[in-house]
């Protein structure tokens, strides 16, 4: 029971961890860091928003850090994101991209 219950508290604890300000960034391709708006879902992937420029990445954790991968077309369901998180607008599913990593050796196909 004990097991099960800890088990349990761990799950809760990682379904709050979405977690969303700014953050200080360098971006493939550029030389300079810069702010801008984040919103991670735990450790799994993040997004970040340049509302300015009206651009998005797609973050994932890698061996160096987070590895961020332009989304241009997440734009707008970032920005949704955001102002979702920060009680702007009414909450609502809201689609954005996301990648599977799978952890172990590729399968062989014959």
């Amino acid at each position: 029971m004990q097991l099960t219950m800890t088990v349990l508290n761990r799950c809760v604890q990682f379904n709050r961890v979405v977690t969303h300000g700014e953050e200080v960034i360098k971006l493939p391709g550029e030389t300079a860091a810069r702010s801008l708006e984040v919103i991670y879902w735990g450790l799994s992937h993040g997004y970040a928003l340049d509302r300015t420029a009206g651009r998005a990445w797609l973050g994932a954790p890698g061996p160096q850090g987070w590895q961020w991968e332009a989304r241009p077309d997440a734009t707008k369901s970032v920005a949704e994101l955001i102002a979702i998180a920060d009680d702007k607008i009414e909450p609502e599913f809201v689609s954005v991209p996301a990648q599977l990593h799978r952890a172990g050796p590729e399968p062989s196909h014959p």
